[in-house]
């Protein structure tokens, strides 16, 4: 394992939630705060994808630490500082909901590159529900936003090259290059410094109701694009449907957000499409790793702690390519019962 020690309480490794550099492999982006003076927990951050928490030993095991003497300490360590912790500092999950608006569609390229990925054509209502930006200038000005986190030059390449997507919460927002020339194909745009306490990921905007008997079904995919794909070429654009996009490899957390709302229950119903990184994936050699793996056994082993909360939890692959975020035409899903 990479390691680097930054300070007397900072380390830095490589990320296991993002993969990290892939071209350079002796560096890292994972910050790592481990502070015996002070009473509270340790705590990650990647500067890279912005996965942050606090360390606990599903982390640990993401790092390939296995040691159980270290993940005894760790919990007893978050434990003592829980107790210690009168301000709520070790909350390390928060669902805020920033105000921020939707400035209106400018139909061109960009709406075209979600069309011509998906196969489709939209019209005003389904890019609001999809609660599409094509111009971040537009937004920033819409919602008198002054201060931003990038340089003048890196906005001018977002607003030319990238089509965003507003996360859950509006925390953030998900920027995906259309001309499939820029060194990163998506960008996480934090929209206020309040925004990186935030959960990140996508949500389609929707209803459902928590009180029905009737069946809630919950898709879940890897990408924006993906889960995109599922409303509308899938057809899981119906009442009581909540469709999520990870945006990363990480679903536990979403899970675990699931189960903080309520959402359990006999008549839940968890559908994964799941990248088919196995037969399609540019890095194979990397679903040999837990933390990369979209593999059949890998989900059986994610759900097993949590399957028993929904009425059936399913995973989908598309048996044709290496995902569901293509026109209709190019998806034939193969389903496998968790």
């Amino acid at each position: 394992m990479w390691i680097q020690k930054v300070n007397d309480v900072q380390y830095r490794t490589r990320c296991p939630f993002c993969g990290d550099s892939i071209k350079n492999m002796n560096t890292g982006h994972l910050y790592i705060k481990i502070d015996p003076n002070d009473n509270y927990p340790v705590v990650y951050h990647c500067f890279r994808c912005e996965e942050s928490g606090i360390l606990r030993e599903d982390t640990l095991e993401l790092l390939e630490i296995d040691n159980a003497y270290l993940k005894s300490s760790m919990s007893t360590l978050n434990k003592t500082s829980d107790k210690l912790d009168t301000r709520n500092i070790n909350n390390e999950i928060k669902s805020v909901h920033f105000d921020f608006k939707l400035p209106q569609i400018s139909y061109g390229p960009k709406t075209q590159y979600i069309e011509n990925r998906l196969g489709l054509k939209f019209d005003e209502k389904d890019y609001k529900k999809m609660k599409v930006i094509t111009s971040i200038y537009d937004f920033l000005h819409l919602n008198k936003i002054s201060s931003v986190p990038f340089a003048r030059n890196l906005l001018d390449r977002f607003e030319d090259h990238y089509v965003g997507f507003l996360s859950y919460g509006n925390s953030h927002i998900l920027l995906r290059d259309i001309t499939n020339r820029e060194k990163f194909s998506w960008i996480k745009y934090p929209i206020c410094p309040e925004s990186r306490d935030n959960r990140l990921f996508y949500v389609m905007s929707g209803q459902i109701d928590l009180f029905t008997s009737e069946d809630i079904t919950i898709n879940i995919s890897e990408g924006v694009m993906d889960i995109l794909s599922v409303n509308y070429n899938l057809g899981y654009d119906k009442d009581n449907t909540m469709n999520i996009a990870v945006t990363g490899k990480y679903y536990n957390k979403i899970i675990l957000f699931l189960i903080d709302k309520g959402i359990i229950g006999g008549n839940i119903i968890i559908n994964i499409f799941a990248d088919n990184d196995e037969h399609f994936g540019k890095h194979k050699e990397r679903q040999l790793k837990d933390y990369y793996s979209t593999t059949l056994p890998y989900y059986k082993k994610l759900f097993d702690n949590y399957k028993h909360l929904f009425k059936e939890v399913n995973l989908y692959y598309n048996n044709i390519g290496k995902d569901v975020g293509v026109p209709r035409d190019k998806i034939s899903l193969i389903s496998y019962k968790i």
